[in-house]
């Protein structure tokens, strides 16, 4: 991203980069794991978070919408939306 940012600086593109962390979707309930086990595994991820709990489709989309905002003047930053996972 930072290197794009700065590629695309003069045709002010911003270039930003969105990384979640464990995110409660369809795609968690297709993994190995036994259906009746998910509960369990997911309860389990949300305590080891430091927000307590998995982050939502609109946890990221609101992290998107506001990066591709005109507010944020913003370019070549790595935004974590990871509930705080990132910090440990």
């Amino acid at each position: 991203a930072r290197n794009w940012a700065m590629e695309l600086k003069h045709g002010r593109i911003r270039v930003n980069v969105l990384s979640p962390g464990p995110t409660n979707t369809p795609l968690i309930a297709k993994l190995v794991i036994p259906s009746e086990m998910l509960p369990a595994v997911e309860a389990q991820v949300a305590r080891a978070m430091p927000f307590g709990r998995l982050a939502e489709a609109g946890d990221l989309a609101r992290a998107a919408v506001f990066l591709a905002s005109r507010m944020a003047l913003i370019s070549g930053a790595n935004l974590m939306v990871d509930g705080g996972a990132s910090l440990a």
